[in-house]
């Protein structure tokens, strides 16, 4: 501070921006037999003070999971624009989350599963923010092991009576009550000796 000298100001502006920060989280079923129903339930909440605005959701649907639909609701100020209801595999639904805790997009997946299904399911969703400096958050994958249980059933009828040298038929009738495919079914049938020159069919 030499004598005779002014005081120099300076002033320097800086932009802040909110960056939102997203949560997600998703559950489904750890085990089920093909055939079966199959849910998954998809949480989003934004956990930040900044407005996500246009966020997407996205999930690729196994195709091991048939006919699957998806339902959306929210809470507090939170809305979806695009997305809200839909069917197929290719899951996509667009919201907006406002820096309150009490928002929240919900998604509920229905489908079911494949009756000949053998192999485990693998299913994640994620969220992708619009907003710059922003990452995608992924859950799961949600694994769920699929077991093969068909309820098969199994009915035979003929006559109650019949005559030295008549011809005898007898009908017999496998049913699968599912939910899961038979394969490689093996049915058999002693013939008695009595009856001769046997086909099937």
């Amino acid at each position: 501070a030499e004598a005779g000298t002014s005081p120099v100001s300076a002033t320097a502006t800086t932009n802040v921006t909110r960056i939102p920060v997203l949560t997600i989280q998703k559950n489904g079923p750890a085990t089920l037999s093909a055939g079966q129903a199959i849910t998954y339930t998809i949480s989003v909440k934004n956990i930040s003070q900044a407005n996500a605005i246009a966020s997407v959701i996205t999930d690729a649907i196994p195709a091991s999971i048939l006919n699957p639909t998806w339902v959306t609701s929210t809470t507090g100020t939170a809305t979806v624009t695009a997305g809200a209801t839909g069917t197929g595999s290719a899951l996509s639904v667009t919201g907006n989350l406002g820096g309150n805790p009490a928002d929240e997009i919900l998604i509920t997946i229905s489908g079911t599963v494949n009756p000949a299904a053998t192999a485990d399911i693998s299913n994640s969703t994620t969220v992708t923010p619009a907003e710059p400096g922003t990452t995608p958050k992924t859950a799961g994958p949600v694994i769920t092991t699929i077991t093969k249980t068909p309820s098969v059933s199994l009915t035979k009828t003929g006559p109650a009576n019949a005559n030295a040298g008549e011809t005898v038929t007898y009908l017999i009738d496998a049913v699968n009550n599912g939910p899961s495919n038979a394969t490689a079914l093996v049915i058999t049938d002693v013939v008695p000796a009595e009856l001769t020159g046997v086909t099937w069919a």
